[in-house]
């Protein structure tokens, strides 16, 4: 019985070197991808306008895709901008960075 325990957790090992093993490939590769932008108060940037910011009763078809170009009012921090949109859109004026161009 001793021994069926040790292979056990010898397995157990193994199996989690090759899971953190696996986890670090996958992390390295998706980082090479990860677009990181960070922008200033004053700039001008372009907003990619998901369908779930906009009110729900309006018609999904008519909502534009990007729009802009908007300044950066304040930096709240690495990933959220607060950008000086028109009251008319009806959305809110936060945006996550990875929304911006």
């Amino acid at each position: 019985m001793d021994s069926f325990a040790n292979y056990m957790l010898k397995m157990r090992e193994k199996i989690s070197r090759q899971i953190a093993f696996s986890d670090e490939t996958y992390k390295s590769t998706a980082d090479l991808h990860e677009r990181m932008q960070e922008f200033s108060v004053a700039d001008k940037v372009i907003v990619r306008v998901r369908p779930e910011r906009f009110p729900p009763e309006t018609v999904e078809n008519l909502h534009g895709r990007c729009t802009g170009p908007y300044r950066v009012l304040k930096k709240i921090n690495s990933k959220a901008y607060e950008l000086d949109i028109p009251r008319d859109l009806c959305i809110s004026p936060i945006f996550d960075g990875k929304d911006l161009t």
